[in-house]
């Protein structure tokens, strides 16, 4: 994946900065994305339903000016936000 992340681009004029004023909730969502985690896994992780899992993953992807899963993830593995 840490490849691959390099041919994603991110909304022009976001700063890697975006990634620290991610809420501790929305840290640990994109940490199970780069796990691999399916949406489900995350819910039951987080102790969310299934749509409230998906809208906070969208609204995260908003604040990161990405639209998708792989996008989110290739932007913190480019920028090193995630262990």
């Amino acid at each position: 994946l840490a490849e691959l992340a390099g041919d994603f681009e991110v909304a022009p004029g976001l700063p890697g900065s975006h990634l620290a004023a991610l809420t501790a909730q929305e840290q640990e969502l994109l940490r199970f994305l780069t796990d691999g985690r399916t949406n489900r896994e995350i819910a039951t992780a987080l102790g969310l339903s299934d749509q409230a899992a998906d809208r906070a993953l969208v609204e995260m992807y908003a604040r990161l000016g990405v639209s998708s899963r792989s996008e989110a993830t290739a932007l913190a593995l480019r920028e090193e936000a995630v262990p």
